[in-house]
């Protein structure tokens, strides 16, 4: 059974390896903190370039997730 969500919210940068996915990364922490889950709303991210395709979230940015407590889900390595 396919699983429907009645919002998505995309995030979109250059390269998906910086912004894009902090912004996802966040904002999916914001809506579970506040008792909305992914059943609700998907959060994504995406790159218009496909020069880094492939390539994981850039380290600067995790480090700077991981100082303001927030959890790196493993797709993003």
């Amino acid at each position: 059974m396919t699983q429907q969500h009645p919002y998505t919210v995309m995030t979109v940068c250059t390269g998906n390896i910086c912004r894009s996915p902090m912004a996802e990364i966040i904002l999916r922490a914001e809506f579970e903190s506040r008792g909305i889950g992914e059943d609700r709303v998907r959060v994504l991210s995406s790159g218009v370039s496909d020069e880094e395709y492939g390539h994981p979230i850039d380290p600067r940015a995790v480090r700077v997730l991981r100082a303001d407590g927030y959890e790196i889900p493993t797709h993003h390595f």
